[in-house]
Parts: C-alpha cells; sequence; structure tokens
C-alpha cells in the first residue's frame, strides 16, 4: 500500500489533483489530505478561541473539497488539520511522524510577491520523501 502526503492550504486549488492518476494510480494506495492551520506566535496551540471557529470552518470545506475530489478520481482518503507555527515546518513533522512514500505539493506558478519563501522550496532541502510538485494557475 502506497501512502500520500498531500498537504493543501486555504486557496489549493483541486483541479491540479485531476492529473494524479496519471502519475500514481489510486489502486493500492491511501491518501492523507492534510492542513496546517497557522496560529499567530503569541497564540497557545492548546486554545482556539471561538472567533478562530469561522477560520477552522474553512479549512475544513477546503480539506473536504480536495478529498471529495480525491475520492472521486478512485482513491482511499484521510483528511488530517493540525495548528501551528509554521506551515512547512508542520508538513515537514508529519511526513516524519507517519510512513509516507510520497509528498504531493501544489504550488502557484507565481508566488505572491509578499510571502516569504514558499513551502515547497522550504521542504525541498529537508524531507527524505520524494516530492511531487503540480502548479496550480493564479
Amino acid at each position: 500500500m502506497m501512502r500520500l502526503l498531500i498537504p493543501v492550504g486555504l486557496y489549493t486549488s483541486p483541479y491540479p489533483y485531476l492529473h494524479l492518476p496519471k502519475i500514481v494510480g489510486p489502486q493500492e494506495v491511501e491518501a492523507t489530505v492534510f492542513t496546517a492551520i497557522p496560529i499567530p506566535q503569541v497564540t497557545s496551540l492548546d486554545h482556539v478561541r471561538e472567533e478562530e471557529l469561522e477560520i477552522i470552518k474553512k479549512y475544513q470545506g477546503k480539506l473536504r473539497e480536495i478529498g471529495d475530489v480525491l475520492r472521486g478520481l478512485g482513491y482511499t482518503v484521510a483528511e488530517k488539520i493540525v495548528f501551528a507555527r509554521d506551515v512547512a515546518e508542520a508538513i515537514y513533522e508529519e511526513s516524519i511522524e507517519t510512513p509516507y512514500d510520497l509528498i504531493v505539493l501544489v504550488k502557484r506558478k507565481k508566488p505572491p510577491r509578499f510571502l516569504g519563501r514558499s513551502v515547497s522550496r522550504s521542504l525541498i532541502h529537508r524531507v527524505d520523501k520524494p516530492l511531487l510538485i503540480l502548479t496550480m494557475e493564479d
């Protein structure tokens, strides 16, 4: 059984995943759709304030959307949400804690200028598993 880690962000498009069966067929594949909800440095990781519930619902909706696309393609899908101070670090930690065979990332062709280093660039030199990077249109 091949295990895929599929990290998604709030603005990840489901369309790049339509190409995934051409690369990794759904037979004998277990996919985990994963998201890390970023929280500010001053917020406790143990307590979620009521005003943050709306953003959690948005992330849950995104996980469900991507998960439903993958299920429609024939994949067995689990969904996982964590809270983290750094998204790339959360993905890295998840890749260590669970024996995934492949990490599937979706990135924009042109990252927004106001953001720092991309998640894929942060991970590419750290993870010891193969990375498949799909691109999405902006």
